[in-house]
């Protein structure tokens, strides 16, 4: 099988054309929600409603459904109250999902993560975005050193 080194690399495979890479209005381009660090699985218990949405056979009102539990009793996203997974006995109790949806998570999510994106901003007075530092770093199980990856610098605006 082929490996990519970056997720740019996938703009080059036959059939992708501008509107599935950059996507459209406000939903996602494959840009946004591929990645080529991992074991290809996708982590249910963070991934965004767009990726979870991408996997084939799911149903996309499971996926509403889901991030919504997942956003706990306030409804927010980032919050001390939300919930997580641990196991797929836990996940099918709590979220009632069954069929080919359930079927379809348990081929392609798992429950941690070991690469983490970590982006930020940095802003002149005003409030002018000026650049955005991203970093791609992965952390074996059981440490807490993180190796380097990834890490990219962008300009944004004018100074």
């Amino acid at each position: 099988p082929q490996t990519f080194q970056h997720v740019s690399e996938l703009r080059h495979i036959r059939g992708v054309d501008d509107e599935a890479w950059l996507g459209e209005r406000d939903e996602p381009g494959l840009r946004d929600v591929l990645t080529t660090y991992g074991d290809a699985l996708v982590n249910i218990n963070t991934a965004p409603a767009s990726v979870l949405e991408a996997l084939p056979d799911v149903d996309h009102g499971a996926v509403a459904d889901l991030v919504q539990l997942r956003n706990g009793p306030d409804g927010l996203p980032h919050t001390s109250d939300d919930l997580g997974f641990a196991d797929w006995e836990a996940f099918r109790i709590a979220t009632q999902i069954e069929g080919h949806t359930l079927a379809a998570f348990q081929r392609f999510c798992k429950f941690n993560s070991n690469y983490f994106k970590i982006s930020a901003m940095a802003t002149r007075r005003g409030g002018m975005i000026r650049s955005q530092c991203t970093a791609i770093v992965y952390v074996p199980d059981g440490s807490n050193v993180a190796s380097l990856l990834s890490w990219s610098e962008e300009s944004l605006g004018s100074p």
